[in-house]
């Protein structure tokens, strides 16, 4: 379970590099979406593996941020709807570059780590909000991804219920 913390954290900062990465590379106009998606692939791996080379991580930990942020970019423009969906009131691009990246790895396992408990998923997304932004984002985060985690409920059900 600290392994999984840690793996999450790990993730963030990765994320977060790549996206101020993305963002270098583009027009600082751009929306956040659009900058990721443009990304290379060589971009990802190398930020991944410069951040595991620096920090010395164990290698459990490496897998497991490697595949959220992998899996969290290859389904970006998916994920950042339906934060946009559910973020009524904030535009993506207004939303922190943290809270939004702890978002978008939440969102991830929400809907594409079915055998995770979402209040689990909930609740360590919310520690990391405390841990790298600020009490408020906390409580932004968990109001979103509670409304997040209710589509994925209907997900998961529907991808059941089709089997």
């Amino acid at each position: 379970m600290k392994n999984r913390r840690k793996g999450r954290e790990c993730a963030l900062q990765i994320m977060y590099e790549i996206e101020v990465l993305a963002q270098h590379k583009t027009s600082p106009k751009q929306n956040p979406q659009k900058s990721l998606e443009t990304i290379s692939k060589n971009i990802i791996n190398k930020a991944i593996k410069d951040t595991f080379a620096n920090f010395k991580k164990p290698a459990e930990i490496f897998k497991q941020s490697s595949t959220l942020i992998i899996g969290t970019l290859n389904n970006i423009k998916q994920i950042d709807n339906i934060i946009q969906k559910h973020s009524l009131k904030w535009r993506l691009e207004r939303i922190l570059k943290v809270d939004r990246n702890i978002l978008r790895l939440a969102s991830y396992e929400l809907f594409f780590s079915p055998n995770l408990s979402i209040g689990i998923i909930i609740n360590e997304a919310i520690e990391i909000a405390r841990k790298f932004s600020s009490e408020k984002s906390a409580s932004f985060v968990n109001g979103i991804l509670d409304a997040i985690s209710k589509d994925a409920r209907k997900n998961i059900s529907n991808k059941k219920s089709t089997i």
